[in-house]
């Protein structure tokens, strides 16, 4: 739509008319305020046929029925005409046009129209064999633009198409940047997004010849070219990269000519921006520019909806008290695992612990010192497991853990650590006191104590009880102990 009438007047160019027809397509679209295209005339600069050519094109859109509106009513015509002069149109030719409208539309009702019948049939000219016919002209024909934007319009399509294709803003920021190297050329392309907490802007992805070195790059708010773009909201087209190359980066910013930062902005908040760098001084065009400011509401709001699905994703993933997986992160980890298994002919475990003692810490204590004592086991069991190994709350003063390659040997093994180590632990609190916490638990193996993950629970959780009732008839079971001062473990 924003080249439309250069393109009319390029071809119109090849007719060689004897009188100013070119500058009257070229500047119909002009505005009297200057707020047009293709050139942002205003007033008087806007040639005289352009207006005049303006106000009847304003009129005829209205006057006369279209697929997207009905037919407008000749006062509606009048009002609309009166409210666009001054802004849109020549205030004066409005006034003219307005006190002989019914003549002129009377005339051209009359007029003999010539016939059309060969717009159809150029119409149906393939554009492909159009360009064919045009090959050896001018380079920068109207034909070759009217290409390009065809190729850049389906570009800009595919590019909102693809992007919803992706939930994870990992794929997301890949997809865009991938993308946009088929519509700008750059050497590399930066996603910067807002750490809210530490009020930086972290390179979430990089892609192109600098990706490894700039990996992990961080801008304080407001700093170099990318800062003042976000805080600003506004679009920067061959600037000076080095001022977002500081430190040990310094050199790589001196290799950059020119760079171009487009924010992301969303509901009017800027969080990010997409940034190119490139070694060719003043490389990026007003055509980029077009470009990017295109699609750059398209990536904000594909990275806007991937960062909330992310959040959502591990917020159903993760118990809030604890920061642990949860269950239903369990459950998928186990259908995996059991796959796994099955495929490899390897064992895996899964173990249960339950706090002995704990009613004790919320009866004596209270609910906040309880939830403290929860994390800080939930973390302890974390400590004590391999990195491989799953730790998940199961609900209430329960922890699952899932342990891959684990016979049960292996597992028998770090289950009675974890009950000796815990016992002689104490765990701090808020209100000055440390409490010791012991661990009942029960385990079970794949595939000799079930074939599925119901088995291997209910296994699991007998072995427990049995071993909660063998823990408190040797006294391990008795209510919490409590100190005023930090013990030592070997207390």
């Amino acid at each position: 739509m924003r080249t439309y009438p250069k393109i009319g007047a390029e071809i119109l160019e090849e007719v060689g008319f004897p009188y100013p027809v070119v500058p009257i397509v070229r500047h119909h679209a002009e505005q009297w305020n200057g707020g047009g295209m293709p050139d942002g005339l205003s007033g008087t600069e806007i040639p005289l046929g352009a207006r005049i050519l303006a106000v009847a094109d304003s009129v005829d859109a209205m006057l006369y029925p279209r697929p997207y509106h009905e037919a407008r009513s000749r006062e509606d015509v009048i009002d609309q005409l009166r409210r666009d002069a001054g802004r849109r149109l020549d205030p004066q030719l409005v006034e003219v046009f307005i006190e002989h409208l019914d003549e002129l539309i009377d005339r051209a009702r009359a007029a003999d129209h010539p016939r059309s019948s060969g717009v159809e049939q150029i119409a149906r000219v393939q554009r492909d064999y159009a360009l064919e016919l045009f090959a050896g002209q001018q380079a920068d024909h109207a034909l070759d633009h009217i290409a390009a934007v065809r190729r850049e319009a389906m570009a800009i399509h595919e590019f909102a198409r693809d992007l919803g294709r992706s939930l994870g803003i990992e794929q997301t920021l890949s997809n865009i940047l991938e993308k946009l190297e088929n519509l700008v050329s750059f050497d590399t392309g930066v996603i910067y997004l807002h750490d809210g907490a530490q009020a930086l802007l972290r390179a979430a992805f990089v892609h192109g010849r600098a990706a490894d070195k700039l990996k992990g790059k961080v801008l304080m708010q407001g700093e170099g070219v990318t800062g003042w773009a976000v805080d600003n909201g506004r679009t920067l087209v061959n600037v000076l990269a080095k001022p977002d190359f500081c430190g040990p980066r310094a050199d790589i910013g001196r290799s950059f000519r020119s760079a171009m930062v487009v924010p992301l902005v969303i509901e009017g908040r800027s969080f990010g921006a997409l940034t190119f760098y490139d070694r060719r001084e003043k490389h990026f065009s007003l055509e980029d520019e077009r470009i990017l400011e295109l699609i750059a509401p398209e990536a904000a709001a594909a990275i806007y909806n991937a960062r909330a699905y992310e959040t959502s994703k591990a917020s159903a993933m993760t118990d809030s008290l604890t920061g642990l997986p949860n269950l239903r992160f369990l459950f998928a980890q186990l259908e995996k695992e059991v796959l796994r298994a099955r495929r490899f002919r390897r064992p895996f475990g899964v173990a249960v612990f339950d706090l002995d003692r704990f009613k004790a810490v919320n009866d004596t204590y209270g609910h906040q010192v309880g939830d403290e004592v929860l994390r800080a086991v939930g973390h302890f069991l974390q400590d004590q497991l391999r990195a491989a190994d799953t730790i998940c709350r199961w609900g209430g003063d329960e922890f699952v853990a899932l342990l891959p390659d684990a016979d049960p040997q292996l597992i028998e093994s770090a289950v009675s650590r974890v009950q000796q180590r815990i016992e002689q632990r104490p765990i701090p609190t808020s209100i000055g006191q440390h409490v010791r916490i012991g661990i009942s638990v029960g385990w079970a193996v794949f595939p000799d104590d079930g074939s599925d993950f119901e088995e291997l629970m209910r296994r699991a959780d007998q072995r427990m009880y049995q071993d909660k009732a063998q823990r408190h008839d040797m006294g391990l079971g008795d209510p919490v102990l409590a100190l005023t001062e930090s013990p030592s473990e070997s207390d």
